[in-house]
């Protein structure tokens, strides 16, 4: 459409996938700074233990956020893809076990 590359993923997303795709991209997003700001929260105030594979998750997690606004780093290469989905499968598993055990 603009003939050249999209600058961030949600305006690539916006661009491949219209504004339904655009909606879904917002949502992960939010959903990941959620669930990373309440496994943080439990652990700064709450005192509850957390793993180092949490930390090391939230950590990509919010590099890939930060990125995704300079360029669609998650959204297009598929590495970048994967490290982004491994690091959300690991921190949601975790919050929902937590907040289970609660």
């Amino acid at each position: 459409i603009i003939n050249q590359s999209a600058h961030n993923v949600y305006m690539y997303a916006f661009i491949c996938g219209g504004i339904i795709s655009l909606f879904l991209v917002i949502l992960i997003s939010l959903r990941c700074i959620w669930t990373s700001v309440s496994v943080l929260y439990n652990y700064y105030f709450q005192n509850k233990k957390i793993d180092e594979l949490d930390l090391i998750s939230i950590l990509f997690i919010f590099v890939f956020l930060l990125r995704s606004v300079l360029e669609p780093s998650y959204g297009v290469y598929s590495i970048d893809f994967l490290f982004f989905i491994i690091c959300f499968l690991i921190i949601e598993s975790n919050y929902k076990l937590k907040k289970i055990i609660k």
